[in-house]
């Protein structure tokens, strides 16, 4: 799928620059969620400790499948590499199962 498939797809006209932004703040959330696991491997923090801090990374549906489908196929067409659904979770602050659900149709359509 294009970026101007994916944009008519979406029906919204979303610039590089707010799709990569977004990405690198989520990777930035994943980052310091990585952190604080670490330190709780680490007995540095104790269980409730951890799942008090982790609970400002959960993540709900906040995009449609179709928004969601234009961020990371603008993401894919400018950086030119795919990414782990994992990754993109944490890109777009969206649920593994959305980003699954979108990767297939994406991977249909092109």
């Amino acid at each position: 799928m294009t970026r101007d498939q994916a944009v008519a797809l979406a029906g919204a006209s979303l610039t590089v620059r707010d799709v990569i932004r977004e990405a690198l703040a989520g990777s930035k959330r994943q980052a310091e969620y990585s952190a604080f696991y670490n330190a709780f491997l680490l007995n540095q923090l104790s269980e409730q400790e951890f799942e008090a801090l982790s609970e400002g990374f959960a993540v709900t549906e906040q995009y449609s499948d179709d928004d969601l489908a234009e961020r990371i196929q603008i993401l894919i067409d400018e950086i030119g590499e795919k990414f782990l659904p994992e990754q993109l979770a944490f890109m777009f602050s969206s649920p593994l199962l959305q980003i699954d659900r979108v990767l297939e149709r994406l991977d249909a359509v092109s």
